[in-house]
């Protein structure tokens, strides 16, 4: 299996857009992609967004209904759940692929104030050759 692809890491319908003469460098994401298979999104597990069209507003710059803070950690979330989809199945089954994402469980929080949410953890991990102090920087990975 070789490297994720683009889309692979960030949808089928997302859009990166280099103009180095009119100093633009944009990744424009798509949330159609974010979407399940059967509705013509890239999640192949039932975990897309659901009724994108009733949803869309929620995820506009500055929505009133809901913080940003909930919208990017909603994008965030999806990018995770896209890449463990399309990563090798192991780790170490792939040396190209440069993050791998590792689920490291889900429980329902007991007590204090999150109490009955769902936690589900990752572990992600970044491989290069290079690191400064022991961190890459982003160029190296």
């Amino acid at each position: 299996m070789p490297a994720l692809t683009f889309a692979e890491m960030f949808g089928s319908q997302a859009v990166s857009n280099i103009d180095t003469n009119n100093d633009l460098y944009q990744i424009i994401l798509d949330l159609r992609s974010f979407q399940d298979d059967y509705s013509g999104g890239d999640f192949t597990n039932n975990l897309g967004i659901k009724n994108l069209p009733a949803k869309a507003e929620y995820y506009q710059q500055g929505a009133e209904q809901i913080s940003s803070e909930a919208q990017f950690t909603n994008l965030i979330y999806a990018l995770l759940l896209l890449i463990s989809q399309n990563q090798a199945t192991n780790k170490n089954d792939d040396p190209e692929q440069d993050i791998y994402i590792q689920p490291t469980g889900v429980s329902v929080v007991t007590s204090g104030s999150r109490q009955g949410q769902v936690e589900r953890r990752f572990t992600v991990s970044f491989f290069s050759f290079d690191g400064v102090n022991n961190v890459a920087e982003i160029d190296a990975v």
